[in-house]
């Protein structure tokens, strides 16, 4: 599948949802990279960080999807300008039940990492150039659209 197709289907569809809607979240670059794998798995996992961006920004939060290709992987980035990950969750973080938010299960990150595995890559969190968190799947690469 297209990553462009798919991440401007999520957009779109985090431009409605409720959590998400109060928050400037756009593509950045980098489009036309081609994943072989489950496209509807690979959109639930970025709506996951999308949503999980909002949680952490609130309205007003600015959350970018950049695209980048290394030599041998795609990945994509979730960028937002909240607060980060605290230092003490990072080495957590993927776990099942480990939440750093009230109210949260511990298990969307959970099902980003399952995402990430299936399409034989990796998914890892480090600071954003905006401020907050960047959560960045990897992926094999197949070829250029």
């Amino acid at each position: 599948f297209d990553t462009a197709a798919a991440i401007e289907r999520v957009v779109e569809l985090s431009r409605q949802h409720a959590e998400t809607a109060a928050c400037s979240v756009r593509a950045v670059g980098g489009m036309g990279a081609v994943i072989v794998g489950n496209q509807e798995l690979f959109e639930q996992a970025l709506f996951n960080l999308i949503l999980n961006a909002a949680q952490a920004t609130g309205p007003g939060g600015i959350i970018e999807i950049r695209v980048a290709e290394t030599d041998a992987d795609i990945v994509v980035g979730v960028h937002d300008n909240g607060p980060g990950v605290p230092p003490e969750a990072i080495d957590r973080i993927f776990e099942p039940f480990h939440t750093t938010r009230s109210g949260g299960y511990g298990l969307g990150l959970v099902a980003v990492k399952a995402c990430a595995e299936v399409h034989r890559g990796s998914v890892t969190v480090g600071p954003s150039p905006l401020g907050g968190a960047c959560f960045r799947i990897a992926v094999p690469m197949t070829k250029s659209a």
